[in-house]
């Protein structure tokens, strides 16, 4: 029989897409969730028969839907956080800023042990974590230090990296120089989508996140991250070609339909709308030499081999003065 984790943990839902199923992971797993802060104001959809309530509470997998459409956990659909709090009966409180210093001040005065957070991406205010705070744990959504900062899955995918991280820890006197409590690789698919990506290291993290915080907080490793990343800028969604066909098309596969694409060299510049083929046999030329065999296509040298991608000229932009 499962017993309540002793722990009282109040949950901040900055992003209801990653929050979701590890909410939902702690109160199927007993931990003691009492109550949920985010920025929704009240729930959306009606109160759920009891068949979609017990589904609910079996679902293991996370689908994101595009805004504003919410969750599918499992075949369940759920619009925002205070739904989800609605159907689980946790208390829940909207609050606009979610981290601002009111709120801080307030969860000092709350009999909760320690604050949990789901992809936090920047510093909350320092009355939130000084001295006189409760624990706060964070679920990372890459590895840590080198991971620290914003969007590291995008980071994973543009380094060519076929697997990232996930790790849960604890907020210091800065975001990322807490302490390490649990950490986990997470393998990408080929051809797989940056929000599937994400689904699955959150279905990872979710597990990872009850664990550690059903363990007795001894095991960590001390943090220190000096120079964090960065959200990405438009130079970084270009391609290079010295990447392998195999990197070159994760990039291409799980970044095309969520921002746009690009390949330039010389007086030539492209959209990247897809991968058509991979041919390794095909060592000739250098990395970086391109062809354009036909309308929409363009078939680069990389470094071990071409690959055509699916491609439209564009107007070269202008180098920075």
């Amino acid at each position: 029989m499962t017993t309540t984790n002793p722990q009282r943990i109040i949950l901040l839902c900055h992003d209801f897409a990653l929050a979701a199923l590890p909410l939902l992971t702690l109160k199927r797993q007993s931990h003691n969730v009492i109550a949920v802060w985010g920025s929704d104001s009240q729930p959306t959809d009606p109160t759920f028969t009891r068949v979609q309530y017990e589904a609910l509470l079996e679902a293991k997998q996370l689908k994101i839907v595009p805004t504003p459409g919410g969750v599918m956990l499992d075949s369940v659909p759920v619009k925002n956080i205070a739904t989800l709090c609605h159907e689980l009966q946790i208390p829940y409180k909207g609050i606009t800023p979610l981290f601002a210093t009111p709120a801080g001040m307030a969860i000092k005065n709350l009999d909760v042990d320690c604050v949990v957070s789901v992809g936090l991406d920047a510093m909350p205010p320092h009355n939130m974590v000084d001295e006189e705070s409760k624990p706060w744990i964070n679920l990372h959504l890459g590895h840590l230090p080198d991971g620290a900062g914003l969007d590291p899955t995008f980071w994973e995918l543009a380094q060519g990296r076929d697997s990232g991280g996930i790790c849960v820890h604890r907020v210091g006197q800065e975001l990322w120089d807490g302490e390490l409590l649990a950490s986990e690789e997470v393998a990408f698919d080929n051809n797989q989508r940056y929000e599937a990506i994400l689904e699955r290291k959150l279905e990872a993290g979710a597990k990872l996140l009850a664990q550690a915080l059903g363990k007795a907080p001894t095991d960590s490793t001390q943090l220190k991250c000096d120079t964090p990343l960065e959200q990405p800028s438009e130079a970084n969604f270009s391609i290079d070609p010295n990447m392998s066909c195999q990197q070159i098309a994760r990039f291409v596969s799980s970044l095309c339909n969520r921002h746009p694409l690009t390949f330039s060299a010389d007086d030539a510049a492209f959209s990247i709308e897809g991968v058509a083929s991979v041919d390794m046999n095909n060592q000739s030329g250098e990395p970086g030499d391109f062809e354009t065999p036909a309308h929409e296509r363009l078939t680069l040298r990389c470094q071990d081999g071409w690959i055509t991608l699916v491609a439209t000229k564009a107007e070269p932009r202008p180098l920075p003065e």
